[in-house]
């Protein structure tokens, strides 16, 4: 059966936070979804960014 959830957590969620939610799920396959699209599996997460950005124009 397969089961679809919305998001787990906006985007200004911590990495630590997202793996707390994470680490409940562990038996189950994470799927990502980017810019509309599912990601293929196989494929994994090899890098994650954080910025912040003070701007005067």
């Amino acid at each position: 059966m397969t089961e679809h959830a919305s998001p787990l957590a906006p985007a200004d969620t911590s990495l630590g936070q997202v793996l707390t939610m994470l680490a409940d799920h562990d038996e189950r396959p994470l799927v990502i979804d980017y810019a509309g699209r599912r990601i293929r599996p196989g494929y994994h997460v090899t890098e994650v960014k954080a910025g912040s950005f003070v701007t005067l124009d």
